[in-house]
């Protein structure tokens, strides 16, 4: 099955438009942009941020960090 998500820009059109827009667990699709990883000693927590090409978010994550996830060229991630 397929799930849909936002792109950045889409999310910050969204927050723009309706401010109350905040907390519904939306899924956001984008790249990691390149040299924005910072990992935290104990590597259960990494911070980066992500572009669709037009807009950034900051993004902080907490948990298990999978082995695929690096600092190449054009990583994909689909955040909740």
């Amino acid at each position: 099955t397929g799930t849909y998500y936002l792109t950045p820009t889409e999310l910050a059109t969204k927050l723009e438009r309706d401010r109350a827009f905040h907390d519904v667990g939306v899924k956001v699709g984008a790249k990691v942009v390149k040299g924005s990883i910072a990992r935290a000693e104990g590597g259960r927590e990494v911070t980066f941020r992500v572009t669709d090409g037009t807009r950034e978010f900051p993004v902080h994550y907490k948990g298990i960090i999978p082995d695929t996830f690096t600092d190449a060229e054009d990583i994909e991630v689909v955040l909740e």
